[in-house]
């Protein structure tokens, strides 16, 4: 199933996001150490700040506030994709 997602880009805005992991398996807590190294390999390449992140077993809370709003989907799929490349 296709999914269309409608997203706001206000400049200077904090942005609230869940993401969760596939099929719902409990893995992040367990790996916690990768989840961290992928948010600080992703903050290497994009400039934002973290206001809140919430860390349950299969999904993330995250409030952020990105230097450019047009990258708050490029900052997800970074985190997403070094997640589970090295998971």
């Amino acid at each position: 199933m296709k999914m269309n997602y409608r997203r706001l880009f206000i400049p200077n805005s904090i942005v609230f996001i869940t993401f969760v992991t596939y099929e719902r398996q409990e893995i992040l807590i367990s790996n916690i150490d990768l989840l961290k190294d992928s948010i600080k390999q992703t903050k290497q390449i994009f400039k934002f700040e973290i206001i809140a992140i919430c860390i349950l077993k299969n999904h993330i809370h995250l409030l952020i506030k990105p230097e450019d709003i047009n990258t708050y989907p490029l900052i997800i799929k970074s985190i997403k994709r070094n997640f589970s490349t090295k998971f």
